[in-house]
């Protein structure tokens, strides 16, 4: 049984802590997260969500998940990463992108969304097999004809905002003593 925050429809906590079931049959706002993850190639790491989900099984998406109650949106998108994906991340490597409201399931509901900007190699990833079937990286062209031919892809009305942001800034991979890819600002046509 997951407990979950109910927010009210600006996206702020009411105080109010709900089963997760409960507060979707009550149709009450909740928070859900999303990562982007892009290497430095510029692709995006998709997952194709299982089978045996209710919701989009078989589906290409991003990796996300639904805020627990008194967790932080951070939290909950490192531990969904690490849950989905076998994928060890920290704050500081995230970098937030928008809070959108969306519809799930008739559902309201509020996404958080986060950019990892990081080399991760696919062989390295541990799939959680009930939420994830394959995980692949896929040029951003592709994301973005995907999402407009009604390709097999889970889509969310923030995508093209989002895909605007992830082509007005680019980055120059640099591996630091320790052999850690990171990412620096080169240039940006304008602040997110």
């Amino acid at each position: 049984m997951e407990f979950v925050d109910v927010l009210d429809e600006y996206g702020n906590k009411t105080g109010t802590i709900k089963e997760h079931s409960e507060a979707k049959k009550d149709k009450d706002y909740t928070l859900g997260v999303h990562i982007w993850i892009q290497n430095s190639k510029g692709e995006i790491l998709l997952q194709k969500r299982s089978l045996q989900k209710r919701t989009f099984p078989g589906m290409w998406d991003t990796t996300g998940g639904k805020v627990r109650a008194f967790e932080s949106s951070i939290d909950a998108i490192i531990r969904e990463t690490k849950e989905e994906l076998g994928i060890d991340i920290v704050a500081s490597e995230l970098e937030y992108v928008l809070r959108f409201p969306a519809q799930q399931n008739s559902k309201p509901m509020f996404l958080d969304v986060y950019l990892l900007k990081k080399d991760i190699e696919l062989q390295s990833l541990t799939l959680q097999t009930e939420e994830v079937d394959d995980a692949c990286f896929v040029p951003l062209s592709n994301v973005k004809m995907w999402y407009s031919e009604n390709c097999n892809f889970v889509k969310q009305p923030y995508f093209e905002d989002l895909f605007k942001r992830l082509e007005e800034k680019t980055y120059e991979c640099q591996e630091n003593s320790s052999g850690i890819s990171s990412y620096q600002l080169l240039y940006s046509r304008k602040e997110w």
